[in-house]
């Protein structure tokens, strides 16, 4: 056995990736960087090196266009393009079908290994703001087994996603007239999690024989995207600079930034100091004094999707804001609601504790896992595809490195509350706090191709969700907003739940579900280890919305994510009903009928 490890390991040693190479290599001024890409609906890039313009590290892209598409036969009355459906509302959109790509590569001597990467994208989106254009940017940290090498399936999966975000852009465009000059741009966030030399299109992030020779490398490429964390705060601050940020307003520049994998396990280093710093300098409110919304510590939103991440990078945030309003750790009560009734003490106690933040603190940090453990009610007793990535190998690994504790053991969102009851825990009041899961809209496949359809891609806005959830909260009795769900809503016959369309009202009907609670195996309805205020939340995902490992390409769940950053989700007042507003019941298609009769 032992010779068989050495083995792989040599092999592995001999077969590694060259530490100082830069994929992208070409500036914006070069021949081949001066025009716009198209590819396709394939959504590839060619993989020749010489006279390639994937190569460029500031590139412009055009999304496929509707008349190459067989599939795209459109209904009768449908509008075909988002450029048509903007004009049929009277809206100028400008740039519907475009997006830029810039890419920021790091060496692993902890630097930048082009710094006119940084540069020219800078210049870029000053450019865009002195042309009186909207920045949208959106960050993207790739994990382990990836980098920028041409070809790369983290880079195929960005590009189908940034294709979904200008889709958003459209809708809130045709719409409600904001975004309709916003310039998308993605950033390529790249470091050698590719140290093993296998081609780049079979990291995918499953387990194959490439995956397992692979293996050795994993904590190398762990410790090495920690030293990273800092080098990667200096880029998102230098694309902050560049922007003017207002959360919740639909005039201002909008920064996403997330993470998947080693990418946000990268991430996880930066935001824990960050978020950290954030919640120490919180000015806790005083008794008869409101308190104020806390301000994003990076950019307007910040995820981790299934984040290669110790737990205590994120509980350490927990128990800084119970302490902050003198819990101790081992105080474990989430309310003071006993089986006597009211505990008074108790619930002075609590009280500032739940009344942190307020009404219309908005989301600043998620962490999104694909986990298993779920209430029998949620699964209809099938078998989740869980991400056996970070729910399984990760704590056997931490195990054998010798980690004893809970918070180091597992990942950030496998780290499960213990209940006694409902509202009283066995263990600190930590882990994951909140649920995510795709009701309706789950069998409709995600492609880049599929982004610039109207029909396929609609993303309504949504502000006013979030706030609204939280008053309703307390209008039944729910003293502080807790124990929030959005995403179903009464069926009228027989007030029974259904999947309210939350994401492509009249479209392509689609429902996302947020919860503040957890439904743990046998254990459904318990109380969340946070406010329901709490601008942290540690999201256990249903299969239905990140699958295993590599599957966070989702429709409904990414355009959910960027409600979260282009609307006022925290908006007092009623929730925006644009659809009846818009007659969209109107262009309302039978998708599936439009490509059945295209296929004949």
């Amino acid at each position: 056995m032992r010779f068989v490890f050495l083995l792989v390991s040599c092999l592995v040693g001999l077969s590694c990736t060259r530490t100082d190479v830069v994929h992208r290599d070409l500036p914006p001024d070069a021949a081949l960087c001066r025009s716009e890409q198209k590819l396709g609906r394939t959504n590839r890039e060619a993989l020749r090196r010489r006279e390639n313009p994937a190569r460029c590290f500031l590139q412009h892209h055009r999304l496929p266009s509707v008349d190459d598409e067989a599939l795209f036969a459109a209904a009768p009355g449908q509008d075909k393009t988002w450029a048509e459906v903007a004009r049929s509302e009277g809206r100028d959109l400008r740039g519907g079908d475009t997006y830029a790509l810039s890419f920021i590569e790091m060496s692993d001597r902890g630097r930048l290994q082009q710094p006119a990467q940084l540069t020219a994208l800078r210049a870029h989106l000053q450019r865009q703001s002195a042309q009186g254009r909207q920045n949208y940017v959106i960050a993207f940290v790739h994990g382990w087994r990836h980098d920028a090498a041409l070809g790369d399936n983290d880079l195929r999966k960005f590009r189908t996603l940034l294709g979904y975000a200008r889709s958003a852009l459209n809708t809130r465009c045709v719409l409600g007239g904001t975004y309709c000059d916003a310039a998308l741009t993605g950033v390529f966030v790249a470091w050698r999690g590719r140290s093993f030399a296998e081609p780049v299109l079979a990291a995918d992030g499953g387990l194959n024989p490439l995956a397992l020779i692979a293996a050795p490398t994993l904590w190398d490429r762990k410790r090495q995207s920690e030293s990273l964390s800092m080098v990667l705060g200096q880029v998102l601050d230098n694309i902050q600079a560049q922007l003017r940020l207002a959360p919740g307003r639909a005039e201002a520049d909008k920064f996403l930034i997330f993470g998947h994998s080693l990418g946000g396990n990268m991430l996880a280093d930066l935001m824990e100091l960050r978020a950290l710093a954030a919640v120490k300098a919180y000015p806790v409110a005083g008794r008869g004094q409101q308190p104020r919304a806390m301000a994003p510590p990076l950019g307007d939103l910040v995820v981790l999707i299934n984040p290669a991440a110790e737990a205590r990078k994120w509980t350490r945030i927990q128990q800084e804001m119970r302490g902050k309003v003198g819990l101790a750790r081992a105080d474990n009560q989430l309310t003071a609601q006993t089986d006597d009734g009211l505990d008074e003490p108790l619930w002075a106690r609590l009280q500032p504790w739940r009344t942190m933040f307020p009404l219309d603190q908005r989301p600043v940090y998620l962490s999104i896992t694909a986990t298993d453990n779920w209430a029998g009610f949620e699964t209809g007793g099938r078998k989740v595809a869980y991400d056996t990535a970070t729910g399984t190998l990760f704590p056997l690994a931490t195990a054998l490195a010798g980690e004893r504790t809970p918070e180091g053991r597992h990942a950030i969102g496998h780290l499960f509350p213990r209940y006694a009851t409902a509202s009283q825990l066995e263990s600190p009041a930590i882990g994951t706090s909140h649920e995510l899961s795709v009701n309706r809209g789950t069998g409709r496949r995600a492609a880049y191709w599929l982004s610039v359809k109207p029909v396929e891609s609609w993303c309504d806005p949504a502000s006013g969700w979030l706030y609204a959830v939280r008053q309703d909260q307390i209008a039944q009795g729910w003293a502080y907003g807790d124990a929030w769900d959005y995403g179903l809503a009464p069926e009228d016959a027989e007030q029974r739940l259904k999947a309210a369309e939350n994401i492509a009202r009249g479209y392509n009907p689609a429902s996302v579900q947020w919860r503040h609670s957890q439904n743990l195996r046998n254990q459904p309805g318990r109380w969340s280890v946070v406010s329901g205020r709490s601008p942290f939340w540690n999201v256990r995902a249903m299969d239905n919305a990140v699958r295993e490992h590599g599957g966070y390409v989702n429709y409904p769940m990414w355009c959910a994510l960027n409600q979260l950053v282009l609307d006022d989700v925290v908006r007092a007042g009623d929730p925006d009903d644009v659809v009846d507003a818009m007659r969209l019941g109107e262009r309302i298609v039978d998708v599936e009928a439009a490509i059945a009769a295209a296929a004949e």
